[in-house]
């Protein structure tokens, strides 16, 4: 055996043993409400998604594939089958890019997870506590998988919220359905094999996409592996397996971690501004600025230098965004929002008539970029230089708390500004209260009507 073969000595009985092993009796009551928190920002991304045009695309193809009435697409009042489900919830949920990510990766790893997941659930007939469950042990799969392989790759341009996300929504849906042994395997395989998705597609309809596609074969990967349908063992740890193609910095160390203490979903952290997470350091940078001058737009302003990871500069460095899609990826932007008081938490601010605003043209084109490895993924420090020939120094990162009871009124307040224009008032707290209380339900209310 050649020593490159060597490096990809089965890990596959530690994905197996994670997979079969992990069940309610390892949760604390913190992993119950975190996931109950994180199943919540799903919903009502996707509620808030369902309207935008690439979800109308797909629920236009939808019905005219047509196919039994199995799973909710979230938002439309309308249902589909259950891969249609996914498919669509997947991609809507993610149209925003306001769904909840997972830095170290990164990933944003519950909506691939709880799109296949929550499609299966409604088919199927599963208890809130399965759905739990199966949601907690998908993205534990992604996170595990993204530490094994990163940073090599995502540095390459796999968008990793997709090939990984694949995976771990298969491997969600195989606990779910309760496959054991070679079949899991076979559902993971049969994932990987397919599984696809490049960072060349963000600030387009086809981002969201790939994260409703990683949805849709995770969720028809576990139930192909349950009818008998087989893979070759090879795919994921061969020589020219998944491993191997997609990193050259596999490590199985992290597959290796023995379960029973902090799940991965404990590092999931919620999106307070509706742009990519790696420009949250620098808006927050941004936005103690303005505070500090006063709250009034920053005309002394002669030049904005933002230094960050260096994936902020390959993958946000857009000086000149021309559509809504695109300022989601352009730093120049989301600071220029941010030094002017715009709410970027608001869905209407990341949209075409201000990437033609004269004002933050003028920021935009003062903004300078520098790339860090000191900084993480989501930190920024932005230096202001004055016309008084003064600078100013800030360091910026996301704002989110450790604890689930501190966060959730801040979600719930995300959810209703988010699903109350689309499902009103009374559709929104059904979300809530369905969320709230999830682990008691024995099965999933009809909610098909939203």
């Amino acid at each position: 055996m050649t020593d490159k073969a060597n490096r990809f000595v089965s890990p596959d009985n530690h994905l197996l043993h994670l997979i079969t092993e992990t069940n309610p009796s390892l949760f604390d009551e913190y992993d119950l409400k975190k996931s109950g928190l994180c199943l919540l920002d799903w919903a009502a991304v996707a509620v808030a998604g369902s309207r935008e045009p690439c979800a109308k695309i797909l629920l236009d193809h939808a019905q005219q594939e047509g196919g039994e009435a199995q799973s909710t697409l979230i938002g439309t009042g309308k249902c589909g089958t259950a891969r249609q489900a996914a498919l669509f919830n997947g991609t809507a949920a993610h149209a925003h890019d306001f769904d909840d990510t997972y830095p170290a990766i990164p990933a944003h790893t519950t909506v691939p997870v709880a799109s296949a997941v929550w499609a299966a659930a409604e088919r199927d007939g599963r208890t809130g506590l399965e759905i739990i469950t199966s949601v907690i042990t998908g993205i534990e799969v992604i996170c595990r998988l993204g530490l094994a392989l990163c940073p090599d790759h995502y540095r390459r341009g796999w968008h990793a919220s997709a090939t990984l996300g694949a995976i771990g929504a298969s491997a969600a849906c195989a606990k779910l359905h309760g496959l054991k042994g070679k079949t899991i395997m076979d559902a993971l395989e049969l994932a990987a094999c397919r599984a696809a998705g490049t960072k060349a597609a963000f600030g387009s309809m086809a981002k969201p996409l790939q994260l409703g596609q990683a949805a849709a074969l995770g969720l028809e990967s576990a139930d192909l592996a349950q009818r008998g349908f087989t893979s070759s063992k090879r795919v994921l740890n061969a020589a020219d397996g998944f491993y191997a193609l997609h990193s050259n910095d596999f490590s199985d160390a992290p597959l290796k971690k023995p379960l029973g203490g902090e799940f991965h979903i404990h590092g999931n952290h919620f999106k307070y501004h509706a742009s990519c997470f790696l420009t949250h350091g620098a808006i927050e940078a941004a936005k103690t600025f303005f505070a500090d001058n006063g709250g009034h737009p920053p005309t002394s302003i002669k030049q904005i230098h933002v230094c960050g990871h260096p994936e902020l500069l390959k993958v946000c460095d857009n000086p000149g965004p021309q559509t809504g899609l695109a300022a989601k990826f352009s730093v120049q932007f989301c600071v220029a929002l941010a030094l002017t008081g715009k709410d970027t938490s608001a869905l209407s601010t990341f949209g075409k008539h201000l990437t033609r605003d004269s004002e933050l043209r003028n920021l935009m084109n003062k903004t300078t970029l520098e790339a860090s490895a000191n900084l993480n993924h989501e930190e920024a420090e932005v230096t202001f230089s004055l016309k008084d020939e003064s600078t100013t120094k800030i360091f910026g990162e996301p704002v989110s708390s450790t604890e689930p009871d501190e966060e959730r009124p801040a979600i719930e307040a995300k959810a209703r500004s988010l699903c109350e224009p689309v499902v009103g008032k009374e559709g929104t707290s059904k979300l809530i209260q369905l969320f709230s209380a999830l682990q008691t339900l024995d099965h999933i209310p009809d909610y098909s009507g939203l």
